[in-house]
């Protein structure tokens, strides 16, 4: 990450205190910092091309307490300005009423964790996705769900990111190849197939259901 400094002594990073900064094991802000260490690599590591996608990370990790609260204007940013993302009034309405996904959070909350992992295929009953995530996170089930979603490119036309609650991932056959580059890195299929306890594919078409049958 590029730094820029005028008139001041050269700044040497230390590493936090053990536990001072919290990993995300559960990759709640995953999405985030992916968005944003792709923007740095496209853009030469030249940070200040980055600053929505650094804002959004970093305010992911505040939210999820994976990192203290700072003022905006601490941590370099205008807290008048705002990524575009940030502005939108739906994205801010599912940050301030989502549940925590991170289990530790959930201190209240002492049910055990299932991971589930919502495939959707290209049929235009993806529209429900939304609605099936608000009922599984709200019902009344002995467990904590833990959501992922895969998607078709075609089942992308048919819902809005901006309407699944933040901290949920999406992945789709673009990010399998993004993760792999040589032997030895992971496979996102598989890590997908470790982690997951349950598979549904909702909505399956007639189409990926032939090709299952056969």
């Amino acid at each position: 990450m590029a730094s820029h400094t005028f008139s001041q002594k050269k700044f040497t990073p230390t590493a936090p205190e053990k536990g001072s900064f919290p990993l995300d094991h559960e990759n709640t802000c995953k999405t985030f910092m992916v968005k944003y260490m792709s923007c740095l690599r496209k853009n030469q590591d030249n940070n200040s091309k980055c600053r929505d996608e650094a804002k959004d990370y970093l305010s992911c990790r505040m939210d999820n307490e994976l990192m203290a609260k700072e003022d905006w204007n601490n941590l370099g940013f205008n807290s008048s300005s705002s990524s575009p993302k940030s502005s939108d009034p739906r994205h801010l309405n599912l940050r301030a009423n989502r549940r925590p996904f991170n289990k530790r959070l959930d201190r209240g909350n002492n049910k055990p964790t299932k991971n589930i992992i919502i495939g959707c295929s290209g049929s235009v009953a993806t529209i429900k996705l939304p609605l099936l995530i608000k009922l599984l996170l709200d019902s009344e089930s002995p467990y904590k769900f833990v959501i992922k979603i895969v998607v078709t490119d075609r089942a992308k036309h048919f819902f809005d990111s901006k309407d699944i609650p933040l901290g949920i991932q999406i992945f789709n056959d673009e990010d399998e190849w993004k993760m792999w580059k040589k032997r030895g890195d992971p496979v996102l299929h598989i890590d997908l197939g470790k982690w997951a306890d349950l598979f549904v594919i909702a909505p399956l078409d007639a189409n990926s259901m032939a090709k299952l049958s056969t």
